[in-house]
């Protein structure tokens, strides 16, 4: 079971126009590592989608794969400096501040066998 440290979504929809806009963003960071997930869709013509995703081998790579339109996903390895200016060219600042400043703060606790006990005393 893996944990996570820290997750955000955020997803919306409009009608702009009378056409149909879609826009997802998505972070988990946990114990497998960083992902990230961002889609923008506009009616049935522009569609665009990447999903990054951390280097269970080497921590500072990432890859990303990335779909435009009706054409085939590309992949390829990215480092973190790649990333952010990616995520900056997108205009995704919640998750590029996130990789650039926040990353690594956030930690799961255990909860120790004694606490517990001590719970589960006050339950019953």
């Amino acid at each position: 079971m893996s944990t996570v440290n820290y997750r955000y979504e955020q997803s919306f929809s409009f009608k702009k126009k009378g056409i149909k806009n879609t826009v997802r963003e998505q972070v988990i960071d946990g114990q497998t590592g960083l992902s990230i997930m961002y889609l923008k869709k506009e009616g049935d013509n522009n569609f665009y989608k990447i999903y990054v995703r951390e280097d269970e081998k080497n921590k500072n790579q990432f890859v990303l794969k990335e779909k435009k339109n009706d054409d085939a996903e590309v992949e390829k390895q990215i480092n973190e400096k790649d990333l952010a200016k990616l995520l900056k060219s997108l205009k995704l600042d919640v998750i590029s501040n996130y990789v650039a400043n926040e990353r690594g703060t956030y930690k799961g606790k255990k909860i120790t066998k004694k606490i517990t006990k001590k719970i589960n005393k006050r339950i019953a």
